[in-house]
């Protein structure tokens, strides 16, 4: 069955079903890769002295992820000048919400 380009364009932009794998490496139109490459995530980490930038927490006393600053649901990029570092406390209880 060939969709409209307007029911195409909705269908690229439609999140997948819950349960769904998205493969490692996967792109969306206008999105870039979902992972952030190892050398991007170490530059990140290094800028912000491995602590958080939330609570100053640092290895190895707490977990390090590495955040985006704009959300990738809400259009931030994966790029150096939207990343920064999280400990795994203060990132997963922030969610989408800009703090």
């Amino acid at each position: 069955m060939l969709l409209s380009p307007k029911d195409e364009e909705a269908w690229l932009r439609e999140a997948p079903a819950a349960g769904t794998a998205i493969p490692r490496g996967a792109t969306r139109p206008g999105r870039g890769t979902r992972t952030i490459s190892k050398k991007l995530r170490f530059q990140v980490l290094r800028r912000d002295s491995f602590r958080c930038t939330y609570c100053g927490r640092g290895a190895p006393e707490v977990v390090l992820h590495v955040d985006h600053v704009v959300a990738r649901s809400l259009g931030g990029e994966t790029a150096i000048g939207n990343l920064w570092t999280a400990c795994a406390d203060c990132n997963l209880g922030k969610g989408v919400r800009r703090v």
